[in-house]
């Protein structure tokens, strides 16, 4: 017969969260692991529990001080949580980082750390904890695109290496190809950012801004009739969504086209 932490991980596992929750609930209040404890606040934020999922964490960490993993959960928490200004969460989810860091620097708290000093506008302090995680863990491909995506407007062509570097590390890594992708076309590269575009699509086929990028650079090429089916995918993909309307209305005009581009806003309009 399975165990509670058994079904409770299986829960989680197949996204019965509300399940899950309350069997890690019945763990906790059996057990004194600051691990379960973690697990519980793990699941209540996803169930955007935010208080019980603080109040497991901190649990944990009573129970055990030099917990980094229950402080990373905290500056996860703090990072996600909408209940609270989000630039004051932002500062909490640092200070709980920089905690964690003290007691164990991995590479992934240190990259966790550089995004959330990135997001405060931090930027010399978030390339000092992304150049960290990589002497920490030179394999470690967040850190890379976390410094790429730091270092995009600034820097694209080292921006560009450290996408690279990513994806030669994971070569699903999707937000990766896709901020290639992005480069590329801006830098008019525009075999490699299709080619970008192409696996952001083939990894994830449901990937509703992969599809307008594709399209987009598809159209740009000259490729038209391929474009189109990439709009119309798109369009298909999420009907609801203004965008790809736009986008492809725009083309159409620029196809003369107009007829067919008046029909696409007029679906738009019927959207709003």
């Amino acid at each position: 017969m399975a165990s509670l932490e058994e079904l409770a991980q299986e829960a989680e596992d197949s996204g019965e969260f509300e399940r899950a929750l309350k069997l890690w609930r019945q763990l906790a209040s059996v057990t004194s692991d600051p691990i379960i404890l973690c697990r519980l606040g793990s699941v209540a934020s996803q169930l955007k529990k935010w208080q019980e999922a603080e109040e497991a964490f901190n649990r944990a960490i009573k129970l055990d001080h030099s917990l980094s993993l229950a402080m990373e959960c905290l500056a996860d928490l703090f990072r996600s949580r909408d209940d609270a200004d989000h630039a004051v969460n932002l500062a909490v989810a640092r200070e709980w980082l920089l905690r964690a860091v003290k007691i164990d620097k991995t590479a992934r708290a240190l990259t966790v750390l550089g995004a959330t000093c990135a997001a405060m506008g931090d930027r010399d302090a978030a390339l000092d904890a992304l150049s960290e995680a990589i002497q920490v863990n030179d394999s470690y491909e967040e850190a890379y695109f976390n410094l790429a995506l730091l270092e995009k407007e600034a820097n694209p062509q080292r921006a560009v290496t450290m996408l690279e570097k990513a994806v030669e590390l994971d070569t699903n890594y999707l937000e990766a190809h896709q901020q290639l992708g992005i480069l590329c076309q801006k830098q008019r590269k525009l075999l490699e950012a299709e080619y970008h575009f192409r696996r952001c699509v083939e990894i994830d086929p449901a990937d509703y801004w992969a599809l307008l990028y594709l399209a987009n650079n598809l159209a740009v090429q000259g490729h038209s009739g391929t474009a189109e089916e990439r709009f119309r995918a798109a369009i298909d993909l999420r009907p609801d969504d203004p965008t790809a309307y736009e986008f492809f209305a725009d083309w159409l005009d620029e196809n003369s086209r107009s007829e067919e581009a008046t029909s696409v806003r007029e679906r738009l309009r019927d959207l709003r």
